[in-house]
């Protein structure tokens, strides 16, 4: 907040009575210049200057995020020293976490089943979104002391991320609105409106309405948000502030990677009745029973690139209305799942044993190698983008079935959101300053947040439907149909939060300081 003359300054009162200081633990961003901040704060809680700040401490001003169009605390992490999104590209919504993001080479997140809260509003654990439409500024603490000013992380060696809200000002009144529009559809209307009531009492209003789609299939963002705040001088050194906001999320922010479990299929053997244990056959190259249609499987169904469903697996047919048991059902490998599932090369099935000069089982990130094929390892290989292996590998399954590889759009996420957030959060602080020396603060905040989360996490895996026949006999209208299969799961989490802050982790006690005036 920044200081404010009295009025009877000009007329050079008694020096007691001159001014308003500002109190040091109070985050003065009216200093601020430019992209440059002047003050630390939450690193400190004290309005030191960042040179004067034994620590490594960087802030994203108000002016840099108006610039670059920050909207929350991921997109601002981007622009922190030694903050990165997460490397496997498929962000938080995903998991059924609402905020994850990489600093310092530390994964932090706000839910999810790592748990914690990383972020702060105002020196307390709120684990929203946090909208920039409100905040004058985000504060990120690390390096060597970032145990110290992480307050509730899943890792404390992440360090702190926090955000400061914008305060009812005293010294001036403007209304500020604010529209922008960009690509996919963006679109973001802001207002901000301070209105001094007296020389003691100043409110200050915010709003904010986003839409957005996205470079992806389905994806998008909704938000509407609203915050108002008071600022009360009991005393020229004693402030009184009150602020209560909320917000509403809507996102969906679809999966990246598709994992390729159909290269391995030969492009001829379907079924019409279930992978009995018969059928499958025994683990080696003697061959089970010929199925209705007259296919037989050696190595229970490597060499030709199938597999059958376990127990337990029911699943919802759409167009059937209706949940069926698909138990020992039939659907597609990837190459390279075992030592006999051939992969095609360059118009050749090679498998391990006759010189696959490569693997087909690495972790989406990693480059595949021969070590990786021979040790099998999960089905996770991203479907595109991985180098060194053949470009005709699926062309079996595109010769013979409705198969195609995914453009980069393209997605297994639905046209609903993943995250449906709801946060509302109330703040009261009393800061008094004694003489030019003494200080103390008490703050007491109460938030809460709902996230209501869907996990997308299985659905990344594309398989093809080879079954004539639904497990009821009715005839397949997916057949030969790739799909996503997953199980859907549906969290709803609620992160409350009361607390009554101070210097000292103890709740109720008084925080106090002694600062050095500035001369």
């Amino acid at each position: 907040m920044p200081s404010r003359p009295l009025p009877a300054q000009a007329a050079r009162p008694h020096p007691e009575e001159q001014v308003h200081e500002l109190s040091p633990f109070e985050i003065n961003a009216e200093q601020d210049n430019g992209f440059a901040a002047v003050n630390a704060g939450t690193a400190t809680r004290l309005s030191l200057k960042m040179e004067d700040v034994p620590a490594a401490y960087s802030v994203i001003t108000r002016e840099f995020i108006d610039a670059v169009g920050i909207t929350n605390i991921n997109e601002a992490i981007l622009w922190a020293t030694n903050g990165a999104p997460v490397g496997d590209g498929n962000g938080a919504d995903v998991f059924g976490i609402t905020t994850i993001t990489n600093i310092r080479g530390v994964t932090l997140v706000n839910g999810g089943s790592s748990g914690g809260t990383s972020t702060t509003l105002n020196n307390h654990l709120n684990p929203a979104t946090q909208d920039a439409y409100k905040l004058e500024r985000y504060d990120f603490g690390r390096g060597p002391n970032a145990a110290l000013f992480s307050v509730g992380a899943n890792s404390a060696l992440g360090g702190g991320m926090g955000a400061i809200s914008k305060r009812a000002r005293y010294d001036s009144e403007f209304t500020t609105i604010e529209t922008k529009f960009g690509s996919w559809n963006y679109k973001r209307a802001t207002i901000d409106v301070n209105r001094p009531i007296s020389d003691k009492f100043a409110v200050r209003a915010n709003a904010v309405w986003y839409d957005r789609d996205g470079r992806k299939d389905r994806e998008f963002e909704k938000v509407t948000g609203f915050q108002l705040t008071g600022s009360y001088l009991l005393t020229p050194r004693t402030e009184l502030r009150v602020e209560a906001s909320t917000e509403h999320t809507k996102r969906n922010s679809p999966q990246l990677s598709y994992f390729d479990t159909v290269s391995g299929w030969d492009g001829v053997t379907v079924f019409r009745e279930p992978m009995t244990d018969l059928i499958r056959g025994g683990n080696n190259a003697t061959p089970g029973d010929p199925t209705s249609l007259g296919y037989m499987l050696n190595w229970q169904g490597a060499t030709q690139g199938v597999d059958r469903q376990g127990g337990g697996n029911y699943v919802w047919v759409p167009g059937q209305d209706s949940i069926m048991n698909w138990q020992n059902t039939a659907f597609t490998r990837r190459a390279d799942d075992t030592e006999t599932t051939p992969m095609l090369v360059n118009g050749v099935l090679i498998t391990r044993g006759s010189g696959l000069p490569f693997g087909n089982a690495a972790q989406q990130t990693t480059t595949p190698t021969t070590a990786n094929g021979a040790q099998g390892g999960g089905g996770t290989l991203n479907m595109l983008y991985q180098i060194n292996l053949p470009n005709d590998r699926f062309d079996r399954a595109i010769n013979n079935s409705r198969f195609r590889l995914p453009t980069r759009q393209e997605n297994g996420s639905f046209d609903g959101p993943i995250l449906d957030q709801k946060t509302w959060d109330a703040n009261v602080c009393l800061t008094h300053q004694i003489g030019t020396q003494w200080f103390f603060e008490l703050g007491a905040d109460v938030n809460e947040t709902k996230d209501f989360r869907t996990h997308q996490n299985d659905f990344r895996t594309v398989r093809l439907d080879i079954n004539q026949l639904l497990p009821n006999g009715a005839n397949n209208p997916y057949y030969l149909t790739p799909y996503n299969e997953g199980r859907l799961g549906v969290q709803t989490a609620r992160s409350p939060s009361r607390r009554y802050d101070s210097m000292s982790p103890t709740s109720w006690t008084w925080r106090t300081g002694v600062t050095t005036p500035s001369t």
